[in-house]
């Protein structure tokens, strides 16, 4: 499906109980390139044309906190070489 130029699918499957499941799943990498988020479920489809949205329009903003992310975890790793990084 396409909403903006953006992939998303329906997905339907079954729990380890037997229980039926499904969402609406996005992982169009035009939209989440550089966001550091990789695919984003969500329960309904307006929801998720909300979610596109947000990224679209907010786009500048998603960007620079994943900067900021990226930038406190090599402070953190350069401050603490003893710590584990798996």
């Amino acid at each position: 499906m396409l909403y903006r130029n953006i992939y998303y699918t329906y997905e339907e499957w079954r729990t380890h109980t037997g229980a039926k499941a499904s969402c609406w799943h996005c992982s169009d990498e035009k939209l989440l390139k550089g966001t550091g988020t990789v695919s984003f479920p969500t329960m309904t489809q307006d929801e998720m044309f909300e979610k596109i949205d947000d990224y679209i329009d907010r786009k500048a903003e998603h960007l620079r906190i994943q900067e900021l992310n990226t930038r406190a975890c090599i402070e953190f790793y350069e401050n603490n070489p003893d710590t584990p990084k798996d």
